[in-house]
């Protein structure tokens, strides 16, 4: 998934249920400190709404 992100990209993700939450969260941590590591940065879709 890595390599397929690059800025502009919308990332989207999702848990299957309560159960794996927790593994979850920390998968998107790990995958958020990676990408930053890159020198991507994030904005809320909001935002970019706002922006248009």
């Amino acid at each position: 998934m890595r390599t397929a992100v690059q800025p502009g990209s919308i990332i989207l993700g999702h848990h299957t249920g309560p159960s794996d939450r927790l593994i979850w969260i920390e998968h998107l941590d790990a995958f958020i400190r990676v990408l930053r590591a890159d020198g991507l940065t994030f904005t809320p879709v909001s935002k970019l709404c706002r922006l248009g």
